[in-house]
């Protein structure tokens, strides 16, 4: 299955943002391994999961609410990394940690000198250097957005306010420091929820509204959501909005 540079380095942005690698168990002197890999990714978006699933194959489940998750195996992964391994930055350590993981279970058939049959080999990769690239960081962003519209009642003015809302969860600053460079006045706050500390991007109000007319013609992922955002800044009912940003999440 044929795959672009372009969608390599989305696909890369995607998992520097969200993969799951477990790697675990050990290994024998005996031609079988004991050692166990899961690699995985999740998503609201379907299509996107399937486009997944059609170029590197692996298992969707169903996982929270109208989210879905691909889980790849040892031979899978061996084929993502093969293609994607080298646009990774953020997750790089990742990557060794399983090129290594894979040379530690090969075995040698002391007979032949060969590897025992069904081996599978590491994946062969060459980090390629391509900080901030479009594509990548379109992949990075439709990952770690949250678009929301909140409510707020002051009962001794007897006002409600609704504020349009965008964030980005941002531990390691990626999204921060990009927005930044693109002279963007954004929010970034360290931020604790059931004893786990995290930081985020964020911004609120009108003042997202250019924020909001940068990021839609990047996404691949949320243009309904953008677009409603949009909307309830240029003036639409806010409550409908609201509304129909829950719905489109469902």
């Amino acid at each position: 299955m044929k795959i672009t540079k372009k969608e390599k380095l989305y696909i890369a942005g995607y998992f520097d943002a969200k993969m799951l690698l477990e790697l675990k168990g050990k290994t024998t002197t005996s031609k079988y391994s004991k050692r166990q890999c899961r690699l995985g990714v999740t998503s609201n978006d379907k299509d996107f999961i399937l486009r997944l699933q059609e170029l590197f194959g692996g298992n969707i489940h169903a996982h929270y609410k109208s989210s879905y998750k691909l889980a790849l195996n040892k031979t899978k992964a061996v084929k993502f990394f093969q293609e994607i391994g080298g646009y990774l930055i953020l997750k790089k350590d990742k990557v060794l940690e399983f090129v290594d993981f894979c040379k530690l279970a090969l075995r040698v058939d002391p007979s032949t000198g060969d590897y025992y049959r069904g081996t599978i080999m590491p994946p062969e990769i060459e980090f390629v250097d391509h900080e901030n690239n479009i594509d990548y960081v379109k992949g990075y962003i439709d990952a770690r957005v949250c678009l929301g519209i909140n409510k707020n009642v002051n009962k001794s003015r007897n006002r409600t306010r609704w504020l349009p809302k965008l964030e980005f969860l941002d531990d390691n600053g990626y999204i921060n420091k990009f927005l930044k460079l693109k002279n963007f006045d954004v929010n970034y706050t360290e931020k604790s929820m059931h004893g786990a500390d995290y930081k985020t991007v964020h911004k609120t109000g009108e003042n997202l509204k250019a924020l909001i007319k940068y990021l839609l013609p990047l996404t691949k992922q949320h243009k309904e959501q953008y677009k409603i955002i949009l909307d309830c800044l240029n003036g639409k009912d806010p409550k409908t909005c609201r509304d129909l940003l829950i719905e489109s999440k469902i």
